[in-house]
């Protein structure tokens, strides 16, 4: 499995519809993530191996734990931290 671009150890995912998420920021401080056209956020979540991902609280910790921009985001709301550890609540 490829990954996502921007993220230690998490390489871009090539052919899987998802988009390259460099390393830097757009304007909501996501890698460029606040750009995304709501159409393919939606396409973006609905794609089975993110689903698989986001369902996985070890999987999310890790990727936490890897990414200065996680780690400062969360540390000042522990309740997004929170949210992405739940798997319920990430489907």
């Amino acid at each position: 499995m490829g990954g996502m671009g921007g993220m230690p150890g998490m390489g871009g995912m090539p052919g899987m519809g998802m988009p390259n998420m460099a390393a830097g920021g757009g304007p909501s401080g996501m890698g460029g993530m606040g750009n995304m056209d709501p159409a393919m956020m939606t396409q973006m979540m609905g794609n089975p191996m993110v689903q698989q991902m986001l369902s996985n609280p070890e999987f999310m910790n890790n990727m936490i734990s890897q990414n200065p921009m996680l780690q400062q985001m969360t540390q000042q709301n522990p309740q997004l931290r929170a949210m992405l550890s739940n798997p319920q609540m990430m489907q």
